[in-house]
């Protein structure tokens, strides 16, 4: 597939066809190699780190998980158990 550079500012970009792009998928960050004599490009998959929160937070819910409730206070060890002396 033949393409042209454009010019944007004091750099070149190039056109990438919407139907490449639709099968790259959502991304706007490529990864730029240069090899031999041309280029490659390499989408970046971004991860959105809290894309699932919601749905973790609703089925920790339906398993009896109350928010706010911190995991380690629920469980116990002989320090704890003993009389504290200060």
């Amino acid at each position: 597939m033949e393409t042209s550079l454009v010019k944007i500012g004091n750099s070149r970009g190039i056109i990438i066809p919407k139907k490449i792009l639709n099968r790259l998928g959502p991304t706007k960050k490529f990864i730029l190699e240069e090899k031999d004599d041309g280029l490659v490009f390499y989408p970046v998959r971004e991860e959105k780190p809290r894309k699932n929160w919601q749905k973790m937070f609703a089925e920790a819910q339906r398993k009896g998980v109350l928010p706010g409730l911190a995991p380690l206070e629920t469980l116990s060890n002989d320090f704890d158990e003993k009389e504290w002396v200060w």
